[in-house]
């Protein structure tokens, strides 16, 4: 299946907010949903589409981080109904995440964090879904970053805002992920490294 990879800009506004009408629930942590357009003029933010017949069929975004050398998984969605979520070949969305990943690599960005429901994101799965259908994935390290219990505001101010500053009423996962060493610049001071307090995936 063929898709044209596309970045989303503010002049697409009437294209993003059709795309969101469509879909049964939008993560509020994404940004998107509230306020398209303050979204995508942002300088700190980006956002891609996979079209289809000029249609806009799966998005994805990122938010950079003003602190350190990451970045955070954002606006991963794709038409209801009409693709099988989890497979990222037949929806675009592998193609978004290459993009997504190459870019921000381009540019020393070399961590990324993904929040997701617990329930009805298995981590197995998830793991499974990423090396299956995003290659680039598999010069990264994958860890969980914190599990923030259902019904409880988390600790730091940046969990707080990727849950929409609500609380969720079941369990939600911070991943993390982070590119393994040999594949950095020679001289590229390493920012955030997978540390033995974090939990890896085999011993969830």
């Amino acid at each position: 299946m063929q898709f044209e990879i596309k970045k989303i800009v503010e002049i697409d506004i009437n294209l993003v907010t059709d795309f969101i009408a469509k879909q049964k629930t939008f993560v509020r942590t994404t940004g998107v949903a509230e306020n398209p357009s303050k979204y995508l003029s942002s300088n700190t933010k980006t956002i891609y589409g996979a079209f289809k017949n000029n249609e806009l069929v799966s998005m994805l975004g990122a938010s950079f981080s003003l602190t350190d050398n990451s970045y955070i998984i954002v606006a991963m969605k794709t038409v209801p109904n009409k693709f099988k979520y989890f497979n990222m070949k037949e929806n675009g969305l592998g193609l978004l995440w290459e993009k997504i990943i190459s870019e921000f690599e381009a540019n020393g960005y070399y961590t990324f964090y993904l929040l997701h429901n617990r329930t009805k994101w298995p981590i197995q799965k998830m793991g499974k879904m990423w090396i299956d259908n995003i290659p680039s994935l598999k010069k990264y390290y994958g860890t969980i970053h914190s599990i923030i219990p259902a019904n409880t505001r988390p600790k730091f101010d940046m969990h707080w805002r990727l849950m929409g500053e609500t609380t969720w009423p079941t369990d939600m996962i911070l991943e993390k992920r982070a590119l393994k060493s040999l594949y950095y610049p020679a001289d590229y001071k390493i920012y955030n490294v997978i540390t033995e307090e974090e939990i890896e995936y085999d011993k969830l």
